[in-house]
C-alpha cells in the first residue's frame, strides 16, 4: 500500500509514527542512543550497526526452526509451512528450508 494513494490516513500515520518514537526507548541499547550529529559520528554509529548485525547474520532464526509437525510426520519450517499453504511460494524457498 502507498500511502500516496490514501491521503485520508496522513494524519493517522503521524500519529502512530509519533506514538512509536515516544514509546522508544532509546538508551537501552548504547547502538541507538542519541549522539551528537556529525558526518563523521554517523558513519561511525551506522557501522557499529552495521557490525553488530553481520555477527548475527549467520546465526539460526526462529522462522528457520521446525516450528509445525504435519500430520504425515514432516516437520516444516515457517516458510515452508506457509509454502505448503501457498504452492506458488514453493519456487522461492531455497532448497533446504523446504524440510527440516
Amino acid at each position: 500500500m502507498n500511502i500516496e494513494d490514501h491521503p485520508d490516513f496522513d494524519p493517522t500515520a503521524k500519529r502512530w509514527a509519533h506514538a512509536y518514537l515516544a514509546a522508544a526507548e532509546f538508551r537501552a541499547e548504547a547502538l541507538y542512543a542519541p549522539f551528537p550529529y556529525t558526518l563523521a559520528a554517523f558513519r561511525k554509529r551506522t557501522q557499529a550497526i552495521y557490525d553488530s548485525q553481520l555477527r548475527r547474520m549467520h546465526a539460526p532464526h526462529a522462522y528457520d526452526e521446525a516450528l509445525y509437525v504435519w500430520s504425515d510426520g514432516r516437520r516444516l519450517s515457517m516458510l515452508a509451512a506457509c509454502a505448503e499453504a501457498n504452492p506458488r511460494l514453493q519456487d522461492c524457498l531455497p532448497s533446504e528450508s523446504r524440510q527440516l
